[in-house]
């Protein structure tokens, strides 16, 4: 859930840096995503309840989910962005002033031990539609500040970079910022409290930037080396000479015509890159449908190695695979 809500948040339209304002009919489109994402966390809680499938109510909640999570996410960063017409350049000014509001709410005024135990005496903790989903609700803000991070990251990440000596000088400071992200999230675990999905808190905020700061290094390293491989050809690969020049345009191999169909800049990419991305939370659908499948046929408590290695390189391929052949068959779920 957390890679789904700051992939969302990194990716969408309006963080791209030819943006400057937040219109109503943006605010309309994400409104109607949050809706379809009430109804599919409703369809979930219904199939939970009609399969009697086992679940942790210690997460989110009794009646509640992620999927209403991701849609109080939408609906409330909308609003904000609309109404505060800077926000959408400068995102992590709502990011700091939610996270450290909501972890002074959680440690100050002790709202920390509401969300632990509840109101009322021990059973009644999980009566009343507020106390019964109270991790749920209130981690939203904690998200919410994940997603206006995200929203900043997207504005770095998606600046014009021509050649490969602009994407190693960001691959640079990206790893700069990351290591200062995982320096103040130690600090915090050490000194304020340790991190929690549970109630969202600042620990939790920050070590999910420095999470996903990480990921996309990994992914960038990938990348680069990709595109310094294939640099060697013909006679000097075998003389063991790299031909590449940092002024070159970065080209990443991986891709067909398919793509390159679909590709405006004429960029070469990873296929699965194309798919994941044109069908994100078509993707995501399918992940919660197969890891519930997976969960309600194999006992996952003492499992071997091998057995689980298998399971997991199943679950991708199949996962992967329907993904993929819907983007060559040009399906497409909009919401």
């Amino acid at each position: 859930m957390l890679l789904a809500n700051f992939n969302d948040s990194t990716t969408c339209n309006h963080v791209q840096p030819r943006a400057t304002t937040y219109s109503i009919q943006e605010v309309r489109n994400n409104l109607r995503q949050a809706v379809v994402l009430v109804i599919v966390g409703v369809l979930r809680q219904v199939a939970l309840i009609a399969i009697n499938y086992e679940f942790s109510a210690d997460e989110y909640g009794r009646d509640w989910n992620f999927f209403f999570t991701l849609a109080a996410v939408k609906m409330l960063s909308s609003l904000v962005l609309c109404c505060v017409p800077f926000g959408v350049r400068q995102p992590w000014v709502f990011s700091v002033l939610v996270s450290v509001a909501y972890e002074l709410l959680l440690v100050k005024y002790k709202f920390k031990e509401f969300l632990e135990k509840g109101t009322g005496l021990n059973y009644e903790h999980n009566r009343g539609l507020i106390n019964a989903n109270r991790e749920g609700i209130f981690s939203s803000f904690g998200m919410l500040a994940i997603y206006f991070a995200g929203l900043q990251l997207g504005l770095f990440v998606f600046q014009t970079r021509a050649n490969l000596r602009e994407n190693t000088k960001f691959f640079v400071k990206n790893c700069v910022v990351a290591c200062v992200f995982w320096a103040i999230t130690y600090y915090l675990h050490v000194h304020l409290e340790v991190s929690s999905r549970c109630f969202g808190n600042l620990t939790y905020v920050v070590w999910s930037v420095a999470h996903n700061l990480t990921l996309i290094n990994v992914a960038f390293v990938v990348e680069i080396i990709c595109f310094v491989l294939s640099c060697y050809s013909g006679e000097e690969r075998d003389k063991g000479a790299l031909l590449y020049d940092f002024d070159k345009t970065l080209v990443i191999p991986g891709g067909c015509q398919s793509c390159f169909k679909r590709n405006k800049d004429e960029k070469r990419c990873s296929c699965l890159v194309f798919a994941i991305s044109s069908n994100q939370l078509l993707y995501f659908i399918l992940g919660n449908l197969m890891t519930g499948l997976v969960n309600s046929m194999v006992q996952a408590h003492g499992l071997d190695t091998m057995k689980a290695l298998v399971i997991l390189v199943s679950y991708m391929i199949t996962n992967t695979g329907i993904i993929s052949y819907l983007f060559h068959r040009q399906i497409r779920l909009k919401l």
